[in-house]
């Protein structure tokens, strides 16, 4: 009986704390939960969805407009007196009628819905560029968190290992082999990995709330992240990756795409001075009464209306310049980015071979390290180095491992940077929650 209340309780424990602790997430986990809450993705695929609206909205315009109408009015002469039995010759009339309107021929149609199939093209490229920069987002954060736990489980080994010296220290004073100041050296080493460690701590903290708070779990969730698979690197020069860069980027896309769409508008623009042809149909109700008579009569009429716009007092000229600006201008801008996607693209590249590099010589710097600290703390033991040699080789040590830790994380990040540059980061799961996205739309 005795052992099963203790497995109970130690059961509830176990729950507690893990409850307190949190689970660990991976880094798939974490993605796909970011592009089914994220706001901003929620948001761009909002405005997607308006976007595809406006080829419709154009296509209304040959659609007919049925209307009604009610008026009335009465007249009267101000000269005429009012008879003796108080009648006047004032009359009311009063109308009710249906019209019928179908537009026949209107050239504004065909290029206003060529700018919203454009606008629809644009939107969805867009929101793809947005689920992309959304998931390198959560990857920055959980890479924030990755190496943040390195550095306090580094730091903590740090600690232990100050620990150990400042004992060693105190041992050797006690027989007399070194002075106190030995003691207090080694003292103030493990004050400052104490400091060190907590203030890692304290950071470590506040990266898993942002992580959490990214991924709408709320700041206080208390998560972990685990060791994600390296992500494979893509050995090209920089001119293939600049050019595999800007034939498939996001942005660089849009902009081609408002080109095309700003020259639909100047055809729009031209074409709203085109004829318009109509055919109107209607039928109407008048009812007449005055102090003589009160008439009724029912009306039909049915027609074709041609609009011939001849002069606009120069509103045309300017509204066709206009847009033809705009055309110049949306060229200008496409240059632009593809001038700044080009920058972009070989930033990346470099920092992605620059640490690459660099963690060739950390690797060795930090095997180096590590066996000079052992050594130095032999010898010390054996009275042949100072104590100030092992706790400056423990600074070494200490410094060559997050050197190593951050550059390491960093390159892994860089490699997801490189690849969202390029317009290549996890498309797989970007297509499949774009097809997941259609089909949700097609169901509605």
């Amino acid at each position: 009986m005795n052992k099963t209340l203790l497995l109970y309780f130690w059961l509830m424990l176990a729950g507690m704390v893990s409850t307190v602790r949190g689970e660990s997430i991976t880094l798939e986990q974490a993605y796909d939960r970011a592009m089914e809450t994220d706001q901003s993705v929620a948001i761009a695929y909002t405005e997607a969805a308006k976007a595809r609206l406006e080829s419709a909205l154009a296509l209304t315009r040959m659609t007919p407009r049925l209307n009604s109408g009610i008026n009335t009015k009465q007249n009267g002469d101000l000269n005429q007196r009012t008879a003796a039995d108080g009648s006047s010759n004032d009359a009311v009339a009063r109308t009710a009628g249906l019209t019928l309107s179908q537009p026949i021929l209107d050239f504004t149609v065909r290029p206003a819905y060529e700018a919203g199939k454009i606008s629809a093209r644009a939107s969805m490229i867009d929101y793809q560029g947005k689920l992309r920069d959304t998931l390198l987002a959560v990857a920055t954060a959980y890479f924030d968190v990755l190496t943040q736990q390195k550095l306090v489980a580094i730091y903590r080994e740090s600690l232990r290992l100050a620990k150990e010296q400042e004992a060693l220290a105190t041992a050797r004073k006690r027989v007399g082999e070194v002075l106190q100041t030995d003691v207090l050296k080694s003292n103030v080493a493990v004050q400052r990995a104490q400091r060190t460690t907590v203030e890692a701590e304290n950071t470590l903290k506040l990266r898993r709330s942002i992580l959490a708070n990214i991924l709408n779990l709320g700041i206080e969730a208390e998560i972990s992240v685990v060791e994600p698979v390296a992500f494979p690197f893509i050995d090209e020069t920089l001119t293939s990756t600049v050019q595999r860069a800007q034939r498939q980027r996001e942005d660089l896309q849009s902009a081609t795409l408002n080109i095309d769409k700003k020259v639909a508008a100047h055809q729009e623009t031209k074409a709203q001075y085109y004829p318009l042809l109509s055919a109107d149909a209607g039928v109407s109700r008048d009812y007449a009464d005055s102090h003589s008579r009160e008439t009724n009569q029912s009306n039909w009429r049915f027609g074709f209306s041609l609009s011939i716009p001849w002069f606009s007092g120069g509103e045309r000229d300017v509204k066709l310049q206009r847009a033809a600006l705009d055309i110049t201008q949306a060229k200008l801008d496409q240059e632009k980015v593809s001038k700044a996607v080009a920058e972009n693209v070989e930033e990346a590249w470099l920092q992605v071979r620059t640490l690459q590099q660099n963690l060739v010589g950390l690797k060795v710097e930090v095997a180096s390290a590590e066996e000079n600290y052992r050594l130095l703390q032999q010898q010390y033991n054996a009275g042949e180095v100072k104590n100030l040699d092992v706790i400056q080789a423990l600074n070494d040590l200490n410094t060559s491992r997050t050197d190593l830790a951050v550059q390491s994380y960093q390159y892994e990040l860089g490699l997801r940077d490189l690849a969202r540059r390029t317009a290549n980061f996890e498309d797989e799961r970007v297509q499949q929650a774009l097809q997941r996205r259609f089909q949700k739309t097609s169901k509605q």
